[in-house]
């Protein structure tokens, strides 16, 4: 399995079981410098990834993504 394939399983894994994402958490938890790719792979069999721009507790903005149930 490559990095990839890795990353998509376990990005979606967290987020099925109801995780919010942004791109920090993404690369502290997974190594993940592209969720935006991630995501677009997450989507492509047909899950509907919700997004929204959120601001950090340092004021920056990032967009974050989750799974409806």
């Amino acid at each position: 399995m490559s990095d990839i394939e890795s990353q998509n399983k376990k990005i979606l894994k967290r987020m099925l079981d109801g995780a919010r994402i942004n791109g920090i958490y993404a690369l502290a938890e997974f190594g993940c410098f592209r969720l935006p790719a991630r995501i677009k792979n997450i989507e492509e069999p047909g899950y509907e990834v919700k997004r929204r721009w959120i601001r950090t507790s340092t004021n920056k903005r990032v967009k974050e993504y989750w799974l409806e149930a």
